[in-house]
């Protein structure tokens, strides 16, 4: 911990060093060491540490000085995603050539923590991103799975991949309401992802959520993803006989008559 910088008369704060965990949360011992002319009194304090799934705005803890035992409040903001907002998908990379700008190696997900056998046949590249853009029936992905980012501008393969999956002319959000929400390729399911580590080449991400987009425009002069999250869930897959295009299917879990006697 470092050493506390006085605020006001009263108050201090000081800053913890956390490391990075694949754990879900990890415990924190620390110290804080008081000193007034010639007393000294040391406190010990836990800290419960969990990977954030949501972007934090902003923390308030009251009150901010204790007694042993005595409890606090603490208040978290996050950013939430909103229906019907316009959100960017994919940022593009503008001038710059390195870096990550919000594109997933679809085709390299690792299975081990939902349970699931690994895909021999999974690699990263181009090529693969551009397919699961089109709509790769292939692509299996759960909740814990880890996916690694896909790094560098991709303009042109997330170009592609879009102009390829929609076929002008395009219904807005409004007039796909007015239709019934009729089964269209401008509905993607997207994996909603934590951090695991420092995004710097290709790192891992963990998926846990999942989350539909409204694709709204084909791409013309940049690589910038556009639309809209909606309330709407996709069929089971094994429950219906003509799921819609795209392979937008979550697969689900149901009874069946199978091997009963009764």
């Amino acid at each position: 911990m470092s050493v506390p910088a006085p605020v006001t008369e009263t108050l201090y704060r000081g800053s913890v060093s956390v490391g990075t965990t694949g754990e879900s949360w990890i415990p924190l011992e620390c110290e804080v060491e008081v000193k007034e002319g010639k007393a000294t009194q040391t406190a010990a304090f836990q800290l419960m540490l969990r990977r954030a799934s949501y972007i934090l705005q902003d923390v308030d803890v009251h009150p901010v000085a204790i007694r042993p035992t005595a409890s606090v409040t603490v208040r978290v903001k996050t950013l939430d995603f909103e229906y019907g907002v316009p959100y960017e998908l994919k940022v593009a990379g503008g001038t710059g050539e390195y870096g990550n700008f919000q594109a997933l190696a679809l085709g390299s997900v690792d299975h081990s923590e939902c349970g699931h056998a690994d895909d021999d046949t999974n690699s990263p590249g181009g090529d693969v991103y551009r397919e699961a853009i089109v709509g790769n029936d292939d692509i299996v992905i759960h909740l814990l799975d880890i996916i690694k980012t896909e790094p560098g501008n991709m303009t042109g393969p997330t170009k592609q991949g879009i102009n390829e999956r929609l076929t002008p002319p395009l219904m807005t959000l409004e007039e796909w309401e007015a239709a019934g929400r009729p089964d269209t390729k401008q509905i993607c399911i997207v994996p909603i992802v934590e951090l695991i580590e420092e995004i710097t080449g290709r790192s891992r991400v963990q998926v846990v959520s999942f989350a539909t987009f409204f694709l709204e425009s084909t791409l013309t002069t940049n690589d910038t993803v556009r639309g809209r999250f909606i309330e709407w869930t996709a069929p089971g897959w094994l429950v219906v006989d003509d799921p819609p295009p795209g392979g937008l299917v979550i697969e689900a879990v149901h009874l069946t008559d199978e091997n009963l006697d009764f």
